[in-house]
């Protein structure tokens, strides 16, 4: 089984969340939190940061640690751990990235209508429960594959 650790970010102004639209050839379209995988001899914090950057042209401050997320997905034979972390916007314009073939779409999107943007479950779930402020620090999904 392969692992990927990941670093995303739930960064709000006001009553809007920042989401990212990536495509991928495999499970097509989907609605996340901005973020990606942590290169290798890169900090969570580090990655975070960068990532954000390179799909929204956005920089943030990291303020906390909002949750982890341990996803196994057995039809793919593959291990997603997240580390979730929240921030705040300091500068940059929002911009999709031209260069960047798996980010199609980037907004600010009203957060009583994230539900109705990301829809995969293993990974909404804990984003919803976070938003309403009754979040847990760790989640496992042992069967999170793309529904």
């Amino acid at each position: 089984m392969e692992r990927y650790w990941m670093a995303s970010a739930v960064v709000r102004e006001g009553d809007r969340l920042l989401l990212v639209q990536n495509r991928w050839r495999t499970v097509g379209t989907h609605w996340f939190l901005p973020g990606g995988r942590m290169e290798p001899g890169e900090s969570a914090l580090d990655a975070v940061v960068r990532e954000v950057a390179e799909e929204t042209g956005l920089e943030i401050a990291v303020e906390d640690l909002a949750y982890v997320q341990d996803n196994f997905n057995r039809e793919m034979e593959t291990q997603f751990l997240y580390l979730v972390f929240a921030g705040r916007v300091v500068g940059g314009t929002l911009r999709v990235p031209e260069d960047d073939p798996y980010v199609v779409d980037v907004r600010w999107v009203p957060v009583a209508e994230v539900g109705r943007y990301v829809t995969w479950p293993a990974y909404r779930d804990p984003l919803l429960e976070y938003l309403a402020g009754r979040h847990r620090r760790y989640y496992v999904n042992r069967d999170a594959g793309l529904k």
